[in-house]
């Protein structure tokens, strides 16, 4: 019981990345905290070795206890596409901002070197 209470843990926001991930979630992600939209406060995201280590960290939960309920058919995590598609999606987003700054200086006549 000790080990599943440990992992109960690791999933709440007892854990430090699960607690910022519900964070960015809850203010930034899907929903916009007014305060943060008052005070222009900055965005800030998880970084790369946090993602990692939340999926990683999931993966192997689902893995373990995925035996239990016959899902070891299935394979990885539920949803993972979902992860990678909004990965993609952000990573276009991104691509396609940088293209109408680059297009916005070109306009004004200036050069980035």
């Amino acid at each position: 019981m000790a080990e599943l209470d440990r992992e109960l843990a690791g999933v709440s926001d007892d854990d430090v990345l699960v607690k910022q991930l519900h964070v960015l979630r809850n203010d930034v992600i899907s929903h916009t905290a007014a305060d943060n939209v008052r005070r222009d406060a900055a965005q800030t995201w998880l970084p790369d070795q946090g993602v990692e280590t939340l999926l990683t960290h999931a993966e192997a939960i689902t893995s373990k206890y995925s035996l239990l309920y016959r899902a070891s058919q299935y394979g990885g995590i539920a949803c993972a596409d979902d992860y990678k598609n909004t990965l993609e999606w952000l990573r276009k987003a991104l691509s396609a901002h940088e293209a109408q700054i680059d297009q916005e200086i070109a306009d004004a006549g200036l050069s980035i070197e």
